[in-house]
């Protein structure tokens, strides 16, 4: 909200890749991104975003989805594509509800909602494809990321890792922690002030942090999508305790590996055809 043109200019002079959290068009992002005073956020969210975009600074939409916006997969990506915005990732919404900490907060998404939205996302960026050309109109970085595996490469995408340690966070006081869904106290890894960032990537905590994914339980252990998501996000295990550990979106990611595999198959098989 406080970006500029000066930050602008800075931004694209060090070649940084600034992702803008926008989550839908004003009636979607405003229903729970509000200031201080309780006022939507989306106007000068959206300024901005566009002022980075005229400035030629690479952007990154990162969009929440949650109970609400859940309903609504088409219209937020045909507004993010009328407006420039071709680079796209959605997160799902699973949060403690902070009145009962026995269940999630009634924002949060459920598995089965956010299945048929991935299923919907999904149909409208193929139709968006140009399997001619191989060539994509948009990216969003979940279909992305498997595509890769498919192919036989490694993710970006760290909820896909087997492991979960690839990167750090710095918050704007130097704390380093290894996931940015899990800043907390418990979780801090050091700061830049006291350790380098050499070595708290490589330190036992950060180590020992990524190979929590790997914990993913019986269930996991026995499903044919094991080798796309390896449990998922760790912090999509955390946050609705009705889970028991396991992951909230399960379901959601089952439904849709089963009706997405066929494509990807066959993006995998363009690519090895034309790319080799």
């Amino acid at each position: 909200m406080l970006l500029d043109e000066a930050w602008a200019d800075f931004l694209l002079q060090e070649n940084f890749l600034v992702g803008i959290s926008l989550d839908g068009p004003e009636e979607i992002h405003d229903r729970y991104r509000k200031d201080a005073q309780g006022r939507g956020t989306f106007q000068q969210v959206f300024a901005n975003a566009k002022m980075l975009l005229e400035h030629n600074v690479p952007v990154n939409i990162l969009s929440t989805v949650n109970d609400y916006s859940v309903k609504y997969p088409l219209k937020i990506y045909k507004f993010l594509v009328e407006n420039g915005f071709n680079f796209m990732q959605f997160s799902p919404v699973v949060e403690i509800n902070p009145n009962n900490p026995d269940i999630a907060a009634p924002y949060s998404v459920n598995a089965k909602d956010y299945g048929n939205f991935l299923n919907k996302l999904f149909k409208i960026w193929l139709k968006d494809f140009d399997f001619d050309k191989l060539q994509q109109k948009t990216s969003i970085r979940f279909f992305d990321s498997l595509i890769k595996i498919y192919i036989g490469m490694m993710p970006d995408h760290c909820a896909l890792h087997k492991n979960c340690n690839d990167y750090l966070v710095v918050e704007h006081n130097g704390d380093l922690f290894s996931c940015d869904f899990l800043v907390a106290e418990e979780t801090k890894l050091g700061n830049l002030h006291n350790i380098s960032l050499a070595d708290a990537f490589n330190s036992e905590a950060h180590t020992a942090f990524g190979q929590r994914k790997a914990d993913f339980g019986t269930e996991c252990q026995q499903c044919q999508w094991l080798h796309l998501c390896y449990g998922g996000c760790i912090k999509d295990r955390l946050h609705d305790p009705r889970d028991k550990g396991h992951n909230h979106f399960c379901q959601s990611y089952k439904v849709f590996f089963k009706q997405a595999d066929k494509h990807l198959k066959k993006f995998a098989m363009l690519y090895q055809q034309n790319y080799k």
